[in-house]
């Protein structure tokens, strides 16, 4: 061979390369795990925006690397969390009602559209309300549907508890994301065994957790998840509105808001002070917390 055809053909592998190649391709493919495969795609892959521009996209190859746990559903079922199952139950039943108009207005089935619908905050007026086993049985009630999809970020930086309910421990989140700790939202997304299920736990504490609210990298991480993927649902446990400015801030980045009360314990000027903070176009729906009525044993009540 000359060494101008050498020089033509030096990119071209060898048929032994091309075989090594193939061999090795099909052992990747065959020792994929399909369930994890399929969760990956749904919520990361970029097979549904083809034309994306990979170096532009804050979640960039996040299919690739995102980590699997799996979650004890028998833990979850203890702390009284909808867990999937045939058995229907009072629970259950509650948040299938609190979920359908919040599914109708990201269908865009509201009387006026509403930007951003599938980005859902989740928040009180103070803490311990239930704002974290709303956005958490909302997320499971939400994942039981056939075309849906759900992201639960815990985004209380300051009192994170999204982990403790689901008995994992602590990792990186959503801190060390938009702090620039990690390089890729990958890092630290969680895909769980939890069909249509993935995580964004919310890392360490930051002392500058309003800054990094405001910051045009957390601008983007909520432009592209709202905009990406038509099937996904972001849920977002916000802190209290009257104990931090952060929930002040989300309000503003999102599509709907879910306002936790606990009755007979929440006064009515906490509530009435906490809801002056949101803005007069905000789509909010009301979810009262133990609340007994009539007959009923069930402890959900909502309000949209």
């Amino acid at each position: 061979m000359s060494i101008i055809e050498k020089a033509l053909n030096k990119n071209e592998p060898s048929e032994a390369e091309k075989n090594a190649h193939q061999d090795a391709h099909q052992e990747s493919t065959e020792g994929d795990d399909g369930e994890q495969a399929e969760l990956n795609r749904q919520y990361m892959s970029q097979e549904s925006d083809p034309d994306a521009s990979a170096a532009g996209s804050v979640v960039n190859n996040a299919h690739k690397t995102s980590q699997k746990i799996d979650i004890d559903l028998e833990h979850l079922a203890d702390q009284g969390i909808i867990v999937p199952s045939e058995q229907r139950s009072i629970l259950n039943e509650e948040y299938r009602r609190i979920k359908q108009p919040i599914i109708n207005n990201v269908k865009g089935k509201s009387a006026h559209p509403i930007n951003k619908a599938n980005l859902l905050q989740i928040t009180s007026s103070l803490p311990g309300e239930g704002k974290t086993f709303t956005a958490i049985n909302l997320a499971m009630a939400i994942s039981q549907e056939f075309d849906y999809t759900v992201l639960l970020v815990d985004a209380d930086l300051l009192r994170p508890s999204v982990n403790e309910v689901f008995g994992i421990e602590d990792k990186a989140g959503l801190s060390e994301y938009l702090s620039g700790e990690v390089d890729s939202l990958a890092d630290v997304l969680l895909t769980t065994n939890i069909p249509k299920l993935t995580l964004l736990p919310a890392g360490k504490k930051h002392h500058l957790t309003s800054e990094l609210f405001s910051s045009s990298l957390m601008d983007s991480l909520f432009d592209e998840l709202s905009e990406r993927y038509s099937d996904r649902i972001i849920i977002i446990d916000s802190p209290p509105v009257l104990s931090t400015n952060e929930a002040n801030i989300l309000s503003r980045k999102v599509g709907q808001v879910v306002f936790v009360i606990e009755q007979n314990k929440t006064t009515q000027a906490h509530v009435k002070e906490a809801l002056s903070q949101f803005d007069d176009n905000s789509v909010l729906g009301i979810v009262m917390n133990k609340s007994r009525t009539g007959n009923s044993s069930g402890y959900y009540g909502y309000y949209y």
